[in-house]
């Protein structure tokens, strides 16, 4: 038989069928508390230990959803749980964020025909835009894009089933060139020193961050796409253990502005040195930190801002 997950109004309900024409009811998950539910879908991954090993097999029920009320935006909402081919039963009521940005919504999730193991990964791609500012969008017939494809590997996170969010290695053949940077200790008054011949509006940044003598500074900023008067945002502090997201000036902002402006941030472990990977394109920036977490958003900066910097506040790293 088949079975389908489907977003109803405050539910998330289970269908089956024998024949893909006749479908029975089975089951539904009722949450009134997330707006508009969107673009369901139940699957199985492995749960894997930090270190590799593979705990079991559980299930995860994953929509769009309006997260205003936990935090976040309209994003992507997801349970772990499990399912006897009737019922999801999700492990907590809480539900967890893909994507801790502005913009990743109706996330599609699908399997890699090419896995050895159909259940160690799955691969997700999502409608970047928001309904707060969708049809508003400064671009004329301009409604958002679509997200690169990220790998999502489900893991034990401090004794948490939590979907990491991770680049997938095969994108790089997307780019014509690769430039070299060196490692440099940056300070309030030396920034990182960028190499020559960075000049695009496109491309992708791979770094290391790591404290000195065992202290972090006591902020962290890289900016992209700089011009101007235009700059996207991202800032690390590791005393509040918080990444963010900031494209107050990345632009022309929608009219609803509040939404679009609003510095978004997550909880980020700045015990170990921090793994970043910034996808950096015309009309969005999408964040991947510790091969783990990720913030995805869109920009309105014009093409010729191509500008970056790299500093630090209270401190060197």
């Amino acid at each position: 038989r088949w079975v389908m997950s489907l977003a109803e109004v405050g539910k998330l309900s289970v269908y089956s069928s024998a024949d893909l024409k006749n479908w029975v009811y089975d089951s539904a998950m009722a949450r009134t508390d997330l707006g508009t539910l969107e673009c369901p879908h139940l699957f199985p991954l492995h749960l894997y230990n930090p270190d590799g090993t593979t705990i079991e097999d559980k299930w995860m029920l994953l929509c769009g959803a309006n997260g205003t009320s936990q935090g976040f935006t309209t994003g992507t909402a997801y349970w772990v749980g499990t399912f006897d081919g009737i019922t999801f039963t999700p492990d907590t009521s809480m539900p967890q964020w893909l994507d801790a940005g502005p913009d990743f919504y109706a996330t599609t999730v699908f399997a890699d025909a090419n896995a050895p193991d159909s259940l160690a990964y799955a691969f997700a791609i999502a409608w970047e835009n928001n309904w707060d500012y969708a049809t508003a969008m400064p671009t004329s017939g301009y409604f958002g894009q679509l997200s690169i494809v990220r790998q999502l590997r489900l893991q034990s996170v401090n004794g948490n089933p939590m979907l990491l969010s991770m680049p997938i290695a095969g994108q790089n053949a997307a780019y014509q060139s690769t430039i070299p940077g060196t490692d440099q200790t940056i300070s309030d008054t030396v920034p990182y020193n960028w190499p020559a011949g960075l000049s695009s509006y496109s491309g992708r940044i791979d770094f290391m961050l790591s404290p000195v003598n065992g202290s972090w500074a006591g902020e962290i900023d890289l900016t992209v796409r700089s011009g101007d008067n235009d700059l996207t945002g991202i800032g690390f502090k590791p005393a509040g253990k918080i990444v963010s997201l900031d494209r107050s000036k990345c632009g022309s902002p929608p009219k609803s502005d509040t939404a679009w402006n609003a510095q978004r941030q997550a909880s980020c472990d700045f015990g170990a040195p921090l793994t970043v990977s910034v996808f950096i394109d015309a009309g969005s920036v999408e964040v991947f930190i510790n091969e783990g977490l990720a913030l995805s958003g869109l920009i309105t900066t014009p093409t010729d801002a191509t500008g970056l910097s790299l500093t630090t506040s209270g401190g060197n790293a």
